[in-house]
């Protein structure tokens, strides 16, 4: 049975992942040129989808008083390729990889094989160019988003100047569910979308897991043994 969103993400990554076709044809024709990178960048937050993503984003926002120019939310090996090539600085997020999957899946719909092999081809193309990215794992973006902000500011020379006086990770959740209204057109929040833990979405990543620890196992364990390496590379948070 074709999977039409599963047809729509692979010809994404396969299009995007050439630098070239990314630059030329990929950012040319989007609707959200507000994601790429542009002249006037600060920053770059890619990642795998379901891994903090917008929480991070949110966060920056937010610590920085909305001074800031982040390029983010494409998913795309080319966007990376192209920070890369610029020398904007790059966060990635990254996260284990049966609780990332399965969320990919319940929030696009794509199969579990596809979800799975972008997991290992997307990760694979960050550890290859792990010295020249600071990598933050999920858990660390959850709970220690401002240990994340700081760190990463520090290294990357970044200003932040609403750091010192705030600390409300409330406020942070209210921007991300703002961001998931102007995602959606609506003032509707999706339980399957928004970046924030929900009992309906996790009975529905539960079924997910199910599926994948039984009838992807070997895929899964690639994809394990990525996240490990990740682990073992990530960022390590200073004061």
């Amino acid at each position: 049975m074709f999977n039409l969103k599963s047809i729509h993400w692979q010809l994404k990554t396969i299009v995007s992942s050439n630098f070239l076709f990314f630059k030329y044809l990929i950012k040319p024709l989007s609707k959200h040129k507000e994601l790429f990178l542009n002249k006037g960048t600060n920053l770059i937050i890619e990642g795998y989808p379901r891994c903090g993503n917008t929480f991070c984003v949110a966060a920056f926002y937010y610590f920085s008083e909305n001074n800031l120019s982040i390029a983010r939310h494409r998913h795309e090996i080319g966007h990376v390729k192209h920070a890369l090539f610029t020398g904007v600085p790059i966060l990635i997020v990254f996260r284990e990889p049966i609780e990332a999957i399965s969320s990919f899946i319940v929030r696009e719909g794509v199969s579990e094989r596809f979800a799975v092999n972008f997991y290992i081809k997307f990760n694979s193309f960050i550890l290859k160019n792990r010295d020249n990215l600071l990598l933050f794992d999920f858990n660390d973006i959850v709970n220690n988003i401002k240990g994340v902000v700081n760190c990463f500011s520090k290294k990357c020379g970044l200003t932040l100047i609403g750091f010192d006086n705030k600390g409300d990770v409330d406020e942070i959740k209210n921007i991300v569910i703002e961001m998931e209204k102007k995602d959606s057109g609506s003032d509707n929040v999706r339980s399957t979308h928004v970046a924030y833990p929900n009992k309906s979405r996790d009975i529905l990543k539960n079924k997910v897991k199910y599926r994948l620890i039984n009838q992807h196992s070997t895929l899964l364990e690639k994809a394990n043994n990525i996240y490990s390496e990740l682990m073992l590379k990530r960022t390590e948070l200073v004061d």
